[in-house]
């Protein structure tokens, strides 16, 4: 076994290396400009949202309150329809004046016989599957 003794011989004559630190990549600094910029576009955009909303007004619409004249006139000068409804609603200062609006109508639109109102058909329409 003269193979074997050299190979122990061999072993022993073995001192390890001490290994060289690996080779790391430095993070990057980060940049004080890429912050300040991000910043200054965050507060701009703050302040554009605050003004935006403190400015912004509501379009001049007809007010209606109360029993006035003017409420009797646009009611009796256009039928009813769910378009005029929603405008009412919309430009109203209060919920209460739209229904005023709405209710101070001097007539209901009598139909030809024979037909029906759309919000009739849609009353019927079965939305259940």
């Amino acid at each position: 076994m003269p193979d074997d003794d050299q190979f122990e011989r061999y072993l022993k004559q073995f001192r390890p290396v001490v290994a060289e630190p690996l080779p790391v990549a430095s993070p990057r600094p980060v940049r004080f400009w890429l912050w300040s910029l991000a910043a200054t576009a965050a507060l701009a955009l703050i302040i554009a949202a605050v003004l935006a909303v403190r400015f912004h007004r509501k379009p001049a619409g007809i007010v209606l309150t109360g029993r006035s004249p003017a409420v009797g006139q646009l009611a009796s000068a256009q039928p009813l329809t769910l378009r005029r409804a929603n405008d009412l609603l919309s430009q109203a200062p209060t919920f209460e004046a739209a229904m005023d609006g709405l209710v101070f109508q001097s007539e209901p639109i009598q139909l030809p016989p024979g037909s029906e109102s759309a919000l009739e058909t849609l009353g019927k329409e079965n939305l259940q599957p």
